[in-house]
């Protein structure tokens, strides 16, 4: 699970009050949600209590569900599915201990900071919400909930470093070293392959992202640790580190050969998609080919991503 894009914010005051008053201001936020989205007229403003009740009555493993459904079905009403789960985070406290009542709140919390980065580029609110996952994974020894918390954790600080909202610093990238690193020991943990390519992302992002970057910091995630028979996954991780090793060695020839074999490459669909293996190909190509010193090149790449 990835964070990929960022947009400009549509309502970000009323989001964030939507987002953090819930128990107070439930039904006032809904019927403005709703009304700014099309969803309700000013006149039937009243149904937004009705709908609440609704929610309210299934359970948090089906708020969860239905708000997936709607993240992923419906991206154009993505304001449904953080109903569903704005009313799924106000049942934490209620929750206790419960393993059954946490885990579909920490995953219902992981994909609103999907949703609130890529639709409303909330970057702060991304990051709370995936903080309070990974604190709920932590809590009770969730390994998936841990590995996906702490690799979209490391993707959301390439985006803190690289938007005006947050310069670089050493902080910055301590931080972004340390969820990129635990996730990816936590993906491999799991076995989840398409997670422990989601990790190796943000390394590339990471080792590109610094003009000296720490060789003995990320030497382990320069490991393929997928086996050969995870055949829908291994040739991608086995070029992508491939190309990692040879571009901190400064081979930047042979790297460069290696990246632009992602951008072609044919693989079984199972995990991810082609067109996601191809751009990243690109984009590591862009980067080497500039380390080159051939520019026209790297800009033809960027550019040919920027439209795509």
């Amino acid at each position: 699970m990835l964070l990929n894009s960022v947009f400009i914010s549509r309502y970000p005051s009323y989001f964030s009050y939507f987002s953090h008053s819930i128990s107070s201001a439930l039904r006032s936020c809904v019927a403005v949600f709703m009304m700014l989205s099309g969803l309700l007229t000013a006149s039937a403003a009243e149904s937004a209590e009705d709908f609440i009740q609704s929610l309210n009555r299934l359970s948090t493993w089906e708020l969860y569900k239905a708000g997936m459904m709607y993240s992923k079905t419906r991206p154009t009403v993505a304001d449904s599915a953080l109903m569903c789960y704005a009313v799924v985070f106000d049942r934490l406290d209620k929750a206790g201990d419960d393993r059954k009542e946490l885990i579909p709140i920490m995953y219902s919390k992981i994909d609103a900071a999907f949703i609130v980065m890529k639709v409303y580029g909330d970057i702060a609110t991304a990051y709370q919400y995936l903080e309070e996952a990974l604190g709920i994974a932590t809590r009770i020894d969730d390994k998936d909930g841990l590995c996906y918390a702490n690799i979209n954790l490391g993707f959301l600080m390439v985006n803190c470093r690289m938007s005006s909202l947050s310069s670089a610093s050493a902080d910055d990238e301590n931080l972004h070293f340390t969820y990129t690193l635990d996730g990816y020991r936590n993906a491999v943990e799991c076995k989840d392959w398409r997670a422990v390519l989601g990790s190796m992302e943000n390394l590339a992002e990471w080792v590109f992202y610094d003009d000296e970057p720490d060789v003995n910091r990320i030497r382990e995630c320069l490991v393929n640790p997928v086996p050969p028979s995870a055949e829908s996954i291994y040739p991608v991780t086995n070029v992508l580190t491939a190309g990692l090793r040879l571009y901190m060695k400064r081979d930047y020839a042979r790297a460069d050969s290696c990246f632009r074999k992602m951008e072609t490459m044919r693989f079984s669909a199972e995990f991810m998609s082609q067109d996601q293996v191809h751009n990243l190909g690109r984009f590591l190509s862009a980067r080497t080919n500039e380390k080159m010193g051939d520019n026209a090149t790297a800009e033809d790449k960027l550019l040919y991503l920027y439209n795509s």
